[in-house]
Formats: C-alpha cells, structure tokens, sequence
C-alpha cells in the first residue's frame, strides 16, 4: 500500500469505474499502474502500485477489482486529529462530532479510518465522514446534516 499524492489535474485521470490511474516515469523509462485508489482526504491517496508492460496497457478489458476495505493506522488517525486540533476552531467538523459524541481520540482510532472501495467518490476525510455518520445515527438527524460538512 503506498500513499501519493496527486494535484487536481492528475486525480482527474483516475478511473473512477476501477479507480486506476496509469503513469509514466520518466528518469526510469517504467509504465505505472496505480490500483485501488482511494482518496483520504486533501491531496492523499493510497492506492497499490504496479509496474507494467507496454503490452498489458490494450486491450483495457481488466475483470474489475473486487471490494476491499483497509483501515488507517492509529497513527495516521492521531496525525489527523492532531492536525485538526491545531486549527483552534470550536466549527471544525471532526472535533465538534467527537465532541457530541463524547469519545476519546483511542476510540477514534478504533471505531474510524476504515476506507471503502467507492468511498473514492466522498471528498471527506474518511475519519471526518465517519464521526459525522456516527452522529447522524446516533442522535437520529435528517440525513442533509451529513452533507454539510
């Protein structure tokens, strides 16, 4: 698993139907093929790399990838949050959740960060999206409260 990150212009290449992305080295003349990509927020990625023959470019009839789910690590979580918190802001999204919900930064890192095969099409942090769902399911809140963050 490898962690990338991409500006607007090159996320815009991932197919979104079998989240790839292919690439060129350049200084090592390699075809990259990036698989699984999943988007955790800002400009991350991860996403599995493979290097590939000019041959398994065409013809593009891949059988799809299966589902999968991964989960961040603790640490990757705390950096999150700790990032967060160096905001100094009552509004944002992720602390205000744990805050209602009254959970610990450890019970965080165990019941979030878990990141889905089509979750490539939510542009929250997955650990942001997911206190927010905990929220909404919690205290039983219109589902529009979900996507105003």
């Amino acid at each position: 698993v490898l962690f990338r990150s991409l500006n607007t212009f090159q996320a815009y290449f991932i197919n979104p139907i079998d989240r790839t992305l292919y690439s060129w080295e350049h200084e090592k003349q390699l075809i990259v093929k990036y698989v699984n990509i999943q988007h955790i927020g800002g400009r991350k990625f991860i996403a599995h790399r493979r290097i590939i023959q000019i041959s398994e470019l065409l013809p593009f009839n891949e059988k799809k990838n299966e589902s999968y789910c991964y989960k961040l690590s603790n640490r990757h979580i705390s950096r999150y949050i700790f990032n967060c918190r160096k905001k100094r802001s009552v509004l944002e999204p992720s602390l205000s959740a744990m805050y209602q919900l009254q959970i610990t930064d450890d019970e965080v890192c165990r019941d979030t960060g878990y990141i889905f095969s089509y979750q490539i099409f939510i542009e929250n942090h997955p650990v942001q999206w997911q206190l927010k769902l905990k929220l909404l399911l919690k205290h039983n809140l219109p589902k529009h409260y979900l996507m105003s963050y």
